[in-house]
C-alpha cells in the first residue's frame, strides 16, 4: 500500500471513532428524553459502531506493519478478521434487541415522551452518519480497504435505521400508537442482524482468498493488450492460470504467459516484469505480481511462426 492510501485509512478510521463516539452520546440523550424503545435501538448500534471504529483503528494499524519472516505476505488479512467481528457485534446486537423490544412490546408499549427533541436529535445523528459513511467508502473504493469498507456499510446500515426510527416517531406523535415504537425497534433489530451476517460472508470470502470478478477481468483485458502478433508491447503468445487473492489492501496475483521459446531468459524476464507491473496497476497499484514463464514452440501461433 502507498504511504498516501496509508495516511488515509488512518485519518479514516480516527474520524470514524471520533464521530461515532458523539453521535452515540447524542443518542444516548436523546433515548433518555424520550423513552422511546426505536431510538433505545438505535443507540444499542452505535454502541457497536463505537467499538467497531476501535477495532477499525487497531486493524489499521496492524495491516500496515511491513512484511517479516514470520507474515512474508504482511498483515493485511487482520482487516478480515476485524471485518467477520464487526459483523458478529452487529449480528448479536441485532438478536438481543429483538429479544428485548419483543419482551417489552408484549408487555405494553411505554408512552413516547419529547418526541420532537428526540427527531430532532435523531435526524442530526442520522445526516452526520451518512456523511460519515460515504467518505469512509469512498476511502475504501480508493484504498481496498476491506475494514474500512465494513465500518462504511455499518455505518451506511445506521443511517437507514435512523431513518426508520424518525418515521416511527412521527407516526407514533400523529397517531398515538405507541406501540409503533416497539414494532419499529423489532424491525432494527432484524435488520442489524441482517447488515451483520452479510459483513461477516464478505470477510469469509477474504479469508478463504475467494476472487474478485471485477479484478480477474481488469487483469485479463491488461494482458490481452499484449496477445498476439499485433498487440501491444512487450507481446506474449498466451496467458493461463490467473489467481488473485486479498490480503486487506493488498493484491497478490499468479499468472502463467508463454513467449516465444527462441527468447533469451533476459528477454522473457523483461516481458514477465513488465506485465507484473502492469497488472498490479490494473487492480490498483497495491500488491504483488508474479508471473511463471512457459516457452510457446505452437504451429500455430503468430508470434512463434515469426521466429
Amino acid at each position: 500500500m502507498t504511504d498516501n492510501n496509508q495516511q488515509l485509512v488512518r485519518r479514516a478510521s480516527r474520524v470514524a471513532l471520533v464521530v461515532c463516539v458523539v453521535v452515540l452520546g447524542a443518542k444516548v440523550v436523546a433515548w433518555y428524553s424520550t423513552d422511546s424503545q426505536a431510538i433505545l435501538a438505535d443507540a444499542i448500534e452505535s454502541v457497536v459502531n463505537v467499538v467497531a471504529s476501535v477495532m477499525v483503528c487497531l486493524a489499521v494499524w496492524y495491516a500496515a506493519r511491513p512484511p517479516d519472516q514470520e507474515h512474508p505476505y504482511g498483515h493485511g488479512r487482520i482487516e478480515f478478521v476485524m471485518a467477520a467481528v464487526e459483523g458478529g457485534m452487529l449480528l448479536i446486537a441485532g438478536v438481543l434487541l429483538v429479544t428485548h423490544s419483543a419482551s417489552s412490546f408484549l408487555q405494553g408499549a411505554p408512552k413516547v415522551e419529547n418526541s420532537e427533541l428526540g427527531l430532532a436529535i435523531v435526524l442530526s445523528a442520522g445526516l452526520v452518519n451518512g456523511v460519515l459513511a460515504g467518505y469512509l467508502l469512498w476511502v475504501a473504493r480508493r484504498t481496498g480497504s476491506a475494514a474500512i469498507n465494513a465500518d462504511g456499510r455499518h455505518l451506511l446500515g445506521d443511517l437507514i435505521t435512523t431513518v426508520g426510527v424518525a418515521a416511527s416517531l412521527v407516526l407514533v406523535r400523529l397517531t398515538g400508537w405507541n406501540w409503533l415504537d416497539g414494532a419499529t425497534a423489532i424491525v432494527v433489530g432484524l435488520f442489524l442482524a441482517y447488515l451483520g451476517g452479510s459483513v461477516i460472508w464478505g470477510s469469509l470470502g477474504g479469508l478463504l482468498d475467494r476472487q474478485d470478478a471485477r479484478d480477474a477481468s481488469a487483469v485479463r483485458a491488461a494482458l490481452d493488450r499484449h496477445r498476439g502478433s499485433k498487440a501491444e508491447l512487450p507481446r506474449l503468445c498466451s496467458y493461463e492460470k490467473v489467481r488473485i487473492r486479498h490480503d486487506g489492501m493488498q493484491h497478490w496475483i499468479d499468472m502463467h504467459i508463454r513467449v516465444p521459446g527462441s527468447m533469451s531468459v533476459a528477454e522473457s524476464h523483461a516481458i514477465a516484469s513488465a506485465l507484473e507491473q502492469e497488472v498490479v496497476a490494473a487492480v490498483g497499484g497495491q500488491g504483488k505480481a508474479t508471473a511463471h514463464i512457459e516457452p510457446c514452440e505452437e504451429s500455430d501461433c503468430p508470434i512463434c511462426s515469426r521466429g
